[in-house]
């Protein structure tokens, strides 16, 4: 298999495995959030957080991938991502729900940004 073809059929399998992670954390997290007891306004927040912050991030972080390249892009996108599951696994009020949506929606922010710079080339 030649290295561009493997490199699509990598990034097609990253983007899944990232879609997958994604639709099981916007499913839970409101889920997660009516069992700790958190008002539904908190929760339509909670929601809201990282697609906001991605929407306000994307530019920023558009310029940090070219000066530092898709890979780096993409170790954030995960450290973000442990960073976020970490926060979920230990938290239990709506402080640290939030904090975690803010780590996953920057982690969303340089996700997008790289896998789209990636597949440009």
């Amino acid at each position: 298999m030649v290295n561009t073809q493997r490199a699509v059929w990598l990034s097609y399998a990253l983007t899944t495995i990232f879609n997958c992670n994604l639709s099981l954390l916007v499913l839970f997290i409101p889920l997660y959030g009516l069992f700790l007891g958190v008002s539904l306004p908190s929760i339509g927040l909670l929601i809201a957080i990282p697609g906001f912050l991605q929407l306000c991030i994307t530019l920023i972080c558009g310029g940090l991938i070219d000066k530092w390249g898709e890979k780096t892009g993409y170790l954030l996108t995960y450290s973000f991502g442990v960073m976020a599951a970490v926060i979920f696994n230990f938290t239990n009020d709506f402080t640290l729900l939030a904090v975690a949506q803010v780590c996953n929606g920057l982690g969303r922010a340089f996700f997008w940004t790289s896998s789209q710079s990636y597949a440009s080339r």
